[in-house]
């Protein structure tokens, strides 16, 4: 029988890697680099957040989830997303396929100018 687990011995659901490539695998791992972590950076919202999240989860015996994200969202603060003007095509005005209110299989546009109506291929 697996041995239950809890408070600081608890493990994440997925172990994190960190930058160094050392990974995380329990939740003491986690308060400890936290613990390991310059002043300066100890104080930044993201890591406060963290250890908010970590503490929230140990002391009530929350989702592990919660514990990791924030880990995550921590490790990941300097990492900006880039918009990619290319990406999915707004799907308004262009031809549906799909059933017709007559039953039919054809091609319909939707809109208000084209009244939902169907065009047969």
């Amino acid at each position: 029988m697996a041995e239950h687990r809890s408070g600081w011995s608890r493990e994440f659901d997925e172990s994190i890697e960190l930058p160094d490539g050392r990974t995380l695998v329990y939740f003491r791992d986690a308060a400890t680099y936290m613990l390991n972590l310059s002043p300066k950076e100890r104080r930044l919202p993201a890591w406060q957040a963290a250890a908010e999240a970590l503490l929230l989860v140990v002391e009530l015996g929350g989702p592990t989830m919660f514990a990791r994200i924030g880990v995550m969202r921590a490790l990941n603060r300097q990492h900006v997303r880039e918009f990619n003007p290319k990406g999915k095509e707004p799907h308004w005005g262009r031809p549906h396929q799909g059933v017709c209110q007559s039953g039919c299989r054809g091609e319909m546009v939707r809109g208000k100018r084209s009244g939902g109506r169907c065009f047969r291929v």
